[in-house]
């Protein structure tokens, strides 16, 4: 997490003056929507952060440990108890 928000405020942050607080907002979502839809990831196999959540298992796996079950990371999380 630390790594995105180093790259939106050297990428985005601080290299742009906005006018008004509107093109602030579209342009950092806009940023949002490429690191994760479009940006590919060395560590993921070259996949975007998205392709890799979806699931698409026939190139993850070509990447990934052997034995590294991927349901286990790709499948919805199940409801945690509540405190109290």
């Amino acid at each position: 997490m630390e790594s995105f928000f180093r790259s939106l405020k050297a990428k985005r942050v601080y290299l742009t003056r906005y006018a008004c607080y509107q093109e602030a907002k579209t342009n950092l979502f806009d940023y949002i929507r490429f690191y994760n839809h479009r940006r590919r990831d060395p560590t993921l196999g070259y996949l975007s952060p998205m392709e890799f959540e979806r699931g698409n298992t026939s190139s993850i796996s070509n990447y990934l440990p052997t034995g590294f079950e991927t349901n286990h990371y790709l499948r919805s999380s199940r409801p945690r108890a509540g405190i109290g």
